[in-house]
């Protein structure tokens, strides 16, 4: 959910956005995915204190980034009206909280190796194309991937939209020990891209 700078309870300092590091990675939830190149982020401050829901990634860099709320999706830009971007959300399976809302079917993509329907809604000129999914990270997630875009741009966007559609998927992470709890793997199939980064 990118939000405007004034919707945070205290004034923070702007920050250029980033080009988007090639491979995303949820440590704790056991997600990953693939940023194509031309994409852009608002970094997280390295004081960041919040909940791991995902993140956003810009398909035109936003003039100035200020801060994110407490859900990792909550990304502040300065700018007055929406910028191109697709939201990768993720959060423990609740289907009663959760519940799809109505949707206008206008087309299909693959997504966690199975095709799912991506749904429509136009507001005031931009365009917002979604689709929903489940996999396995350290428990049962769903998975809400949002692409929010404009008339104009909407064939480009939508092959960007794809792509980091085709490239999610669960992993397996090794949770270290704390003191608490001995380490345990987390999440299904390969295991996390050694590479990868959560931003």
């Amino acid at each position: 959910m990118v939000f405007a700078a004034l919707t945070l309870a205290a004034a923070v300092a702007t920050a250029k956005p980033i080009a988007a590091p090639p491979v995303f990675v949820s440590s704790i939830h056991a997600a990953t995915f693939e940023a194509p190149p031309g994409t852009w982020i608002c970094q997280l401050a390295s004081d960041w204190v919040g909940s791991d829901h995902g993140t956003v990634v810009f398909l035109v860099p936003p003039t100035a980034c200020e801060g994110t709320g407490y859900p990792s999706t909550a990304r502040g830009i300065t700018d007055p009206g929406p910028v191109p971007n697709v939201e990768i959300f993720y959060a423990y399976e609740m289907p009663d909280i959760h519940a799809p809302k109505m949707c206008r079917r206008v087309a299909r993509l693959m997504l966690l190796g199975k095709l799912h329907p991506v749904c429509r809604e136009v507001t005031n000129g931009t365009i917002m194309l979604s689709t929903r999914a489940t996999f396995l990270g350290d428990e049962k997630m769903e998975l809400h991937l949002d692409l929010t875009t404009t008339p104009a741009r909407l064939g480009g966007d939508l092959a960007v939209f794809r792509t980091i559609a085709a490239s999610f998927r669960g992993c397996r992470s090794l949770w270290p020990a704390d003191g608490t709890i001995k380490a345990q793997w987390v999440g299904a199939g390969r295991k996390c891209p050694r590479n990868g980064r959560y931003f």
